[in-house]
């Protein structure tokens, strides 16, 4: 597995525990451990958890982001259909964050 694939399988995994767990429970240890890496491999990918979170909610945003793109271009969708389409989108995003993620 190359390094782009490691560090997307890496992602999938660190989500998993983040929403399991929240930011509390995410140490560069379980994630290590979840991936079945070493701690030294998780920090050649990843230098801190700070930047693994960033890459996990980026993630998110970018999928989100796609979505209401997707709603935003139907052409058999109202105007409002696509309001409440969107901030539908943006809501589920946001209940999905765990409650003690921290929000800058």
């Amino acid at each position: 597995m190359d390094e782009i694939n490691v560090r997307e399988w890496l992602l999938d995994r660190t989500t998993m525990r983040l929403f399991q767990s929240g930011f509390d429970g995410l140490t560069m240890d379980s994630v290590a451990e979840d991936a079945g890496i070493s701690k030294k491999t998780l920090y050649h990918l990843v230098p801190s958890k700070a930047d693994l979170l960033k890459m996990v909610i980026g993630r998110q945003i970018e999928s989100v982001e796609k979505k209401i793109k997707g709603i935003q271009v139907d052409p058999h969708k109202s105007f409002q259909e696509k309001l409440d389409g969107m901030l539908r989108e943006a809501s589920e995003f946001l209940s999905r964050l765990p409650k003690n993620t921290p929000r800058q």
